[in-house]
């Protein structure tokens, strides 16, 4: 019989790209403290990653090494998570219209729910930030 962490690999690895794993999707693989010690050194051994606290997504394989899911498919996919709308920021919505050239350093989101910092890639200097707008 396959491990607890090697179940919810194989699950993780059942779903496409960018799709949110909870503690709460996995609690028919065993016990729920359990399943989220398990999330937890999954991410720190970095055969996932950790968005925000909670939730984790499986990192992509590629002939380079790991990479981050694709951040669209990643916001989508957080957006109908959570119930929110999260759209860009109007710098970055800009650049992705040709408007400018210039890029932000640090990506944000505006949503309709509260803030948040949220963590795409393998290191903490990877983030995304979505801000409550008004």
């Amino acid at each position: 019989m396959k491990s607890l962490p090697e179940r919810i690999m194989g699950y993780a690895e059942a779903k496409p790209e960018a799709t949110p794993i909870q503690a709460e999707d996995l609690v028919h693989l065993g016990d729920r403290a359990a399943v989220s010690r398990a999330l937890s050194r999954l991410a720190h051994s970095e055969r996932l990653l950790r968005i925000f606290r909670g939730v984790y997504m499986r990192p992509i394989e590629t002939r380079f090494g790991l990479r981050a899911p694709s951040l669209e498919q990643a916001i989508t996919a957080l957006a109908s998570l959570w119930g929110e709308t999260i759209v860009s920021n109007g710098g970055d919505a800009a650049n992705r219209l040709g408007v400018t050239t210039q890029n932000a350093v640090r990506t944000v989101y505006l949503t309709s729910g509260p803030d948040r910092l949220l963590f795409f890639g393998l290191t903490e200097s990877s983030c995304g930030t979505l801000r409550a707008g008004n």
